[in-house]
């Protein structure tokens, strides 16, 4: 038999996280198939923005040595994901949108451009669900009748003819694993396996002194957020 040897890359190795531990979520640069130029994702957001986590390149997220030698260049965010945590109706942040910043935005959502959030080195998952005109109502909700697609990322935002809508609003949803016999102090710990991204365009109302929103889980029903009306991104 042949020997194996095998090299551990820093960087690479899952981490282990106990509940209730905050989950980091880092952003790469944005994609467009269209313009095929990589964006800085702080690009959609003012120079001031409350929204940046960091503005020195020696601050951002240490790259591994795969993402280093494909050029890929990751950065915080102020997303707040917590193991084992459910957390509802939560402001990452708010922007005032200026006019420059939303003519930058709606160019950008020309272009097709594509954010792309990665959890523990995994990337940030969309499903979207294509159904057939020609079934009937009962079969076109039958998930198994119809075709699932899974993407890697989420688009900025959608047109729809004259009108531009930012998906400003997201939902996470993370799959764990419970290694076995698996600890730290007596703590047990949990390891991201999956990450899914469920983005739309939300026109948010805030309360509670800006600290929550309103959510469609609520029974409410928000309008999406139209850039040449919104006065601020939140």
């Amino acid at each position: 038999m042949q020997g194996v040897a095998a090299v551990l890359l820093p960087g690479i190795a899952p981490r282990d996280y106990k509940e209730g531990e905050d989950v980091p979520l880092s952003v790469n640069e944005m994609t467009s198939v269209r313009t095929q130029l990589p964006m800085d994702y702080y690009k959609t957001h003012a120079t001031d923005s409350q929204c940046r986590v960091v503005t020195d390149k020696s601050a951002e997220v240490n790259a591994n040595l795969g993402e280093l030698l494909s050029g890929q260049m990751m950065s915080p965010t102020s997303y707040k994901i917590q193991m084992l945590r459910s957390l509802k109706c939560q402001i990452a942040c708010k922007d005032q949108l200026t006019p420059e910043l939303r003519d930058t935005i709606k160019q950008m959502i020309r272009d097709q451009y594509t954010v792309n959030m990665n959890v523990d080195r995994l990337p940030g998952a969309v499903k979207f669900t294509v159904r057939d005109p020609q079934k009937t109502a009962t079969e076109a909700n039958d998930e198994k009748a119809n075709q699932v697609f899974v993407m890697s990322g989420f688009p900025l935002g959608v047109q729809l003819k004259n009108q531009y809508y930012l998906h400003n609003h997201l939902k996470f949803k993370l799959e764990y694993h419970r290694p076995e016999d698996a600890e730290d102090n007596g703590f047990s710990v949990y390891r991201v396996v999956g990450f899914e991204i469920e983005p739309s365009s939300l026109k948010q109302f805030v309360r509670d002194g800006g600290d929550s929103a309103v959510c469609h889980s609520e029974g409410a029903t928000l309008e999406p957020l139209d850039l040449d009306k919104a006065e601020s991104i939140t």
